[in-house]
């Protein structure tokens, strides 16, 4: 699962043991972040105690891992603490790094795409809708 949060773009896996290579361990769920400094906001407004691991050579160089409950939870707040009209803007009034709203835009622009796509104004012979 993708999320994005006023704190930073995460994705949201299972963990398996061995590596990946083992059995699904259910109660856990990995966060994996491309920065660090948004597992570390996300840390501190949801008051999460973890280790940031980090691997360079992986996908997502940042990640924790956490018991679900605690993901249900912080989904949960997070859906409660939302205040604002629009999401750009209330990330922007936070303070984040002018990379994080460059994608911000870039991801708006492209789904903005997709909508044309799903409602028929753009073609689209990928199969994506």
């Amino acid at each position: 699962m993708w999320i994005f949060l006023p704190e930073g773009f995460f994705s949201i896996v299972a963990v398996y043991s061995d590596g990946g290579h083992g059995d699904l361990q259910p109660e856990l769920l990995m966060i994996r972040a491309r920065c660090r400094d948004h597992l570390v906001k996300f840390m501190e407004v949801h008051y999460v105690t973890a280790e940031i691991i980090e691997s360079p050579h992986a996908d997502y160089h940042y990640r924790i891992i956490v018991e679900r409950r605690l993901v249900r939870e912080v989904i949960s707040r997070s859906v409660e603490m939302i205040t604002y009209r629009n999401f750009k803007e209330e990330v922007s009034m936070r303070g984040a790094t002018r990379s994080y709203l460059d994608a911000l835009y870039a991801i708006s622009a492209v789904t903005k795409r997709l909508q044309s796509w799903c409602s028929g104004d753009l073609e689209d012979d990928s199969g994506i809708c």
